[in-house]
């Protein structure tokens, strides 16, 4: 893939950084990536629904060792129908989510 064509995706891709429970969209969305950053404290983990909740589908299960971070990569995309909540657990310092929320 090109430069403009880098460029043209990446402007429809929404970048979030969670540090507390949180609802980053209630409406169906793409997610490209995830990454787990450890404050330190010990193992950090969180939750990724599928829903405007942690009532929602329990999709990905997150942890990391203490004092490091994980990145994961979804090609193709994952499909959240509901929306993405993240629950952040503990000794998280932050869940960066990469995704396209979809306009239906």
């Amino acid at each position: 893939m090109g430069l403009c064509e880098d460029l043209e995706k990446a402007k429809h891709i929404a970048n979030e950084r969670v540090t507390v429970d949180t609802e980053v969209t209630g409406s169906p969305a793409l997610i490209y990536s995830l990454t787990l950053c450890s404050d330190g404290g010990g193992i950090a983990d969180a939750v990724v629904y599928d829903g405007g909740s942690n009532k929602g589908d329990r999709k990905i299960d997150l942890r990391v060792i203490d004092d490091d971070m994980r990145p994961l990569f979804f090609d193709p995309p994952l499909y959240f129908a509901r929306g993405i909540y993240v629950d952040v657990g503990s000794n998280v310092e932050s869940v960066l989510i990469q995704y396209h929320p979809i306009r239906e």
